[in-house]
């Protein structure tokens, strides 16, 4: 633990509105700033931040805390880390918790910028295989993907890529980018040659083979979005080989501590508070394209401990989907004691027989999938009903039953819980209850007996883990509305500076921003007011008059709640302040196109031909545009 004056060192030095506002739209009311919560879906502001206490919290959903609760609950990050977090960006150095030697500590710095540098090589990597995708070498992998009718959309959210296998083309890409090829062997992607005395002293790789070909890539990201490894899928089913490859242990990814589809899920998971578990990167990628966005998967692998902490970081409900045949329900069942132990209690929604989420979301479309979560049943209630089915009713029977679901109950953190199974579990036996409490006592025992001690922290099925409190729980969140996001931030902010000084049209005329306005109403109506103010510039324009005859009566609401707020600047700050969110205005305007276009180019990639080399063109045109938005002499008049 770190000494309590450093979480106050750190608490004083961080600004916990700068923070909170990297994320959350803040406004200024008072002594305090408003916003949406980013934890709850809402339309009114209820979410507050108390510079004076240093501390956050929303009337809505009640969460509360400082900032280091923020970055925890925000980034699903342990407290600890969340602790790193905030001493990084406020300059500090923690201090060890326990003496180390020299030698340990310089170990330790230098693992610790290993991992950023293979993170930064990762990343690269990832771009390589998005731009290979997209090129002309990457129709095989559009053409799989088209057919499993993953959206454009989908392919850049979770960015997706094509290794060809051309080990010439990757042998150029290491060479422009300078990678290492240590850190490549590393990574897994270079495998080390079957010969290493007959290699040509010309070959850039040293006789190393690759190990992704003709595959589509899925980066694996961290909960905060860095590329940790990658899963690749063959496309040629003749050739022998797994149909799923994953990246090897590095000191970056190690497979049972990540789950796939957790980066965009996280924002989701916080507003919806639930997690849907799948099994396959695809399935996760179709809800997810389907709306369903707080979804992640395993990657095929048995849950474990590690996999269960991260996801009771960000809620306490999870649903695990069920595939429809026998394997996928004994693996969902399978992961019910790790859960357990991580003090999260899962439902299991279960699909019909020969589906997968994949199938059957594309079958009967998000709402009958959401019938399905609405319908989900405890996992632990689905366990001690197939037990008792298994088992035959006699004496032995019930017994041997018993022994199977004890272990279950021993993992229950919550007491209320524990005794409303462990008389459920004895009604349906027909037993004592006290029978049951001696079942788990006789499976504790036996399992302190069979576990060395140093190793009780160890997955398993009955770990010697100390049973901490858990945490109180949330409320259930099952419709969810998203909030309407038909007036982006900077241009509303454009507006209020327009409404208050309107000599700022001059600026907004000049710089031509007109295209960036979202209704053609608020271009009519800045435009009408330009006319006035360039008329009689010593006149103050009678706006009132201009809203009157505003038609859209949209429009007309947007305009006067952008007059009556308070000004957050006066005459000698709005001036720059103006210029900078006209800035704002034009970037995010100009990056939406540049969205657009790239989706576009995606969609045409399997088709080239004019309208491809036009998107190309526009997007030269965009990116010029925005590199121009850049400097910093924009916006000042000569």
């Amino acid at each position: 633990m770190f000494p309590e004056d450093v979480k106050t060192e750190i608490l004083d030095r961080t600004d916990i509105v700068a923070l909170i506002g990297q994320t959350v739209q803040l406004r200024k009311a008072g002594t305090i700033f408003k916003g949406l919560c980013p934890f709850h879906s809402e339309k009114t502001p209820s979410f507050t931040v108390s510079p004076e206490r240093r501390t956050f919290h929303c009337f809505g959903c009640q969460k509360h805390g400082n900032a280091i609760d923020f970055v925890m609950e925000s980034e699903g990050l342990s407290f600890r880390d969340a602790l790193e977090k905030l001493a990084h960006m406020c300059g500090m150095e923690l201090p060890e918790t326990k003496r180390e030697s020299p030698e340990v500590k310089a170990e330790r710095a230098r693992q610790k910028s290993e991992k950023e540098r293979l993170i930064a090589v990762q990343e690269k990597l990832a771009s390589y295989y998005a731009d290979t995708l997209f090129g002309p070498f990457g129709q095989p992998a559009r053409d799989y993907l088209i057919q499993r009718r993953v959206s454009p959309k989908s392919v850049q959210a979770f960015r997706l890529g094509y290794a060809t296998g051309d080990k010439a083309d990757f042998a150029r890409f290491v060479m422009a980018h300078q990678l290492p090829l240590g850190d490549l062997v590393t990574l897994g992607f270079l495998m080390p040659p079957e010969n290493p005395t007959n290699i040509s002293p010309r070959d850039p790789l040293r006789g190393h083979y690759l190990r992704f070909r003709r595959r589509v890539m899925f980066p694996v990201l961290s909960p905060q979005g860095e590329v940790v490894g990658f899963t690749g899928r063959v496309l040629d089913a003749q050739i022998k080989t797994a149909k799923y490859m994953n990246s090897p242990e590095t000191p970056i990814f190690i497979k049972g501590e990540n789950l796939y589809g957790i980066s965009t899920a996280r924002s989701a998971v916080h507003r919806k508070n639930r997690l849907i578990l799948c099994e396959g990167n695809l399935d996760v990628i179709m809800l997810w394209q389907s709306g369903i966005e707080e979804v992640a998967a395993a990657m095929g692998t048995a849950l474990t401990s590690k996999q269960a902490q991260l996801i009771h970081r960000l809620t306490d409900q999870v649903f695990c989907v069920m595939d429809g045949d026998a394997a996928g329900q004994k693996a969902t069942l399978s992961s019910l004691i790790t859960f357990l132990q991580a003090g999260i209690e899962p439902r299991a929604v279960r699909l019909p027989p020969e589906e997968d989420p994949d199938s059957f979301v594309r079958k009967f479309g998000p709402q009958a999938f959401e019938r399905l979560l609405e319908q989900a049943e405890p996992l632990l209630d689905l366990a001690i009903t197939r037990a008792i089915q298994t088992h035959p009713q006699d004496l032995p029977g019930r017994a041997a039953c018993l022994k199977a679901l004890a272990p279950y109950l021993a993992e229950i953190k919550d007491p209320l819980i524990f005794e409303l199974y462990r008389t459920k579990l004895a009604q349906q036996l027909a037993i004592h209850p006290d029978l049951v409490d001696k079942a788990i006592e006789a499976c504790k025992t036996a399992h302190a007996e069979t576990v060395p001690e140093s190793n009780q922290t160890q997955v398993g099925h009955f770990t010697g883990q100390k049973s901490r409190s858990p945490r109180p729980p949330k409320p259930a969140n099952q419709t969810v509305k998203k909030p309407s996001d038909s007036c982006p931030p900077e241009q509303e902010k454009v507006l209020e500076f327009i409404m208050h000084f309107p000599k700022c049209v001059l600026l907004f005329h000049q710089r031509n921003a007109y295209e960036c306005l979202t209704q053609p109403g608020l271009a009519d109506f800045v435009s009408s007011l330009y006319t006035e103010v360039a008329a009689e510039p010593e006149l103050p324009p009678n706006i009132d008059q201009l809203l009157e005859q505003q038609g859209d009566e949209a429009v007309k609401n947007l305009l006067w709640k952008c007059r009556i707020q308070d000004p957050s600047q006066n005459d000698d700050t709005i001036e720059q302040a103006f210029s900078d969110a006209l800035t704002a205005l034009q970037r995010g305007h100009l990056q939406r196109q540049r969205g657009a276009i790239t989706s576009r180019m995606v969609q045409l990639f399997s088709t080239p031909g004019p309208e491809l080399e036009q998107c190309q063109e526009q997007l030269k045109t965009i990116q010029e545009q925005l590199a121009l938005l850049s400097r910093p002499s924009l916006g000042k008049e000569p």
